[in-house]
């Protein structure tokens, strides 16, 4: 009975691991892109962009046209004050073929 429940939490654990997201450290946004589909592109500083899910086009991130406002408007305020950001990469798939980002939060 311990074994199972041993083993269950170990491969519980595992997963977690292996899909867990990724954050970026304080980046820069160049560029901000609106579509009409309600998506957004995030251009940054990044020499190479953060890429947890292994998305196959890394110029840029992108941003669900589902995303909350309070992130779209964090973005905004990020690129018009020129102050970094921080950015958590989904690591569970891509959208476009690009990296998501799923949650930003500014450092104190």
């Amino acid at each position: 009975m311990y074994y199972k429940l041993l083993i269950t939490l170990f491969l519980l654990v595992v997963g977690v691991k292996v899909s867990a997201n990724s954050s970026t450290e304080n980046v820069s946004i160049n560029k901000l892109e609106s579509w009409s589909s309600g998506s957004i592109f995030v251009n940054t500083d990044e020499s190479e962009k953060t890429n947890p899910a292994k998305c196959s086009t890394t110029d840029k991130y992108i941003l669900s046209s589902n995303a909350p406002e309070m992130t779209k408007s964090m973005l905004l305020s990020s690129y018009i004050a020129d102050k970094s950001i921080n950015l958590v990469v989904y690591s569970g798939g891509c959208e476009l073929d690009r990296p998501l980002i799923v949650a930003v939060y500014f450092d104190g």
